[in-house]
């Protein structure tokens, strides 16, 4: 999950995506990315029990624009206000570590005064959240650690400035990171049993790229979804979580929406 030469988490995506066109699949074969879909606010929403975003999730609703409608205390928010559903994102991406109201108004383009309105806004609305947060910082004061959904220690430096954010932080990251590990190794053993190659290439974040034999594709489809599912119910019951997936010639497939040639379209 570390990579260097070059550092894979810099791969631009959106920005400048030709530069995935680059990771190409082996011959035979097409690149598979998987993207878990929201995957922070859904932790947050299991490890705080906050109801209105668990609520939010069971619903299937776009949480971006949930907390925008709670900040604005506008329920007739729709996608098109584009502009208040960033505001929606970027408060509630930010509450994973500890956004302050001064980084809050430079991702914004706005003033400190307005940013802060916004966070104590959240903060009102999503009580639960609130409450979680100052529990995890007390307990990582007194403990010296707080604990993954899975049950990792992640051990804190309360010397740090910057022990009070990475408290929120880590069980969220931390918690990102023990599903994908599981996820993982679940597809992998799930592969072996069926002797079914899989050959994991790519981990960035939450996304996970693979370079899969063509006449194996729909087979690997049924295999990640399943263990996606098992990963999700066994670290965030009663947390529904789902993931998306691209294929291609290349890594690219996501980000530029490759088209495979009509003899391929079967694989899908």
């Amino acid at each position: 999950m570390i990579s260097a030469n070059p550092n894979l988490q810099n791969i631009p995506s959106r920005k400048m995506p030709i530069y995935r066109t680059f990771f190409v699949a082996s011959a035979g074969s097409v690149i598979i990315v998987d993207d878990v879909h929201q995957q922070e606010p859904c932790i947050l929403a299991y490890e705080s029990k906050d109801r209105i975003l668990t609520d939010a999730i069971l619903k299937g609703e776009d949480l971006h624009l949930t907390v925008a409608r709670e900040i604005f205390n506008d329920p007739s928010l729709t996608k098109e206000d584009k502009d208040k559903r960033d505001v929606g994102k970027t408060i509630n991406l930010g509450t994973s570590y500890g956004l302050s109201a001064q980084g809050a108004a430079k991702r914004l383009g706005i003033s400190e005064d307005e940013a802060g309105k916004f966070i104590q806004q959240y903060f009102n609305r999503f009580s639960g959240v609130f409450t979680w947060i100052n529990q995890m910082r007390i307990q990582a004061f007194q403990n010296g650690y707080i604990k993954t959904s899975a049950g990792r220690r992640v051990y804190m430096n309360t010397y740090s400035n910057q022990w009070q954010n990475n408290v929120i932080n880590a069980p969220i990251q931390g918690g990102a990171a023990d599903f994908t590990k599981m996820w993982i190794r679940k597809i992998w053993e799930k592969c072996w049993e069926k002797d079914i190659p899989y050959t994991l290439c790519l981990i960035v974040h939450d996304e996970l790229g693979s370079d899969t034999p063509r006449p194996v594709v729909k087979q690997t489809n049924e295999i990640r979804k399943e263990a996606f599912d098992e990963t999700a119910r066994t670290l965030f019951p009663g947390i529904p979580m789902s993931s998306e997936f691209e294929m291609g010639k290349s890594w690219a497939c996501k980000s530029m929406k490759e088209e495979l040639t009509d003899d391929e379209e079967w694989t899908m």
